[in-house]
């Protein structure tokens, strides 16, 4: 079974998803991480105003060894992404920031040729990032983009449009919620994805 990530912000010392509410401009929580690990369940929190709101993870395999950001859920689920992309979405839209100020930026032309149904055929094409940032970099420049560093980037985008049961496996953050969370729910912990041991996938 697949090893997916969820990015968490900390809010308080809380580990948390958060969701942007374009008619306020502001963004909310959607989850603790707490009431993840208690429900076995992760809601979609992310938002365009092109997309249907969606759940965004990342696959955690050898040839994408990074995350969106350095916290969060190490977890599996027997739901398959409904698409997936081989670095973050929003690299393929007129907007520079990547996060929820590219709200209302539109998508490129044929943006959608790297648009996957399943990470396998995305893995065959794209077996990891510095391929896939190559390939991006190439589009983006023929739009008068600027370019994406390979070394911040490293890793794919897995998204699910509605709410899906997990099992979690582990948790990674250094702040001390983490690591007492790990103890009650009794997962592994690490305090970054790097010291995880091997992957999986």
């Amino acid at each position: 079974m697949k090893t997916y990530f969820k990015s968490l912000v900390t809010i308080d010392h809380h580990p948390v998803t958060m969701t942007y509410e374009p008619e306020i401009d502001a963004r909310r929580i959607c989850q603790t991480l707490e009431e993840v690990l208690e429900i076995k369940e992760v809601k979609p929190n992310t938002r365009h105003s092109q997309l249907q709101k969606r759940l965004c993870t990342s696959l955690i395999c050898e040839g994408y060894p990074s995350t969106y950001r350095p916290e969060g859920l190490l977890f599996t689920t027997e739901t398959e992404p409904d698409y997936v992309v081989p670095f973050d979405m929003m690299a393929l839209t007129t907007g520079e920031t990547m996060s929820s100020v590219d709200y209302y930026s539109g998508f490129l032309p044929g943006f959608a040729r790297f648009q996957y149904r399943r990470v396998e055929e995305m893995l065959k094409l794209y077996p990891d990032s510095e391929t896939a940032i190559q390939e991006l970099n190439i589009f983006r420049e023929k739009y008068g983009l600027s370019l994406v560093d390979k070394k911040t980037m490293r890793y794919n985008e897995c998204c699910f449009n509605s709410e899906i049961k997990i099992t979690p496996l582990a948790l990674v953050g250094s702040i001390e919620m983490y690591r007492g969370l790990a103890i009650r729910y009794d997962l592994a912990h690490y305090k970054t994805i790097q010291d995880r041991p091997i992957f999986e996938n």
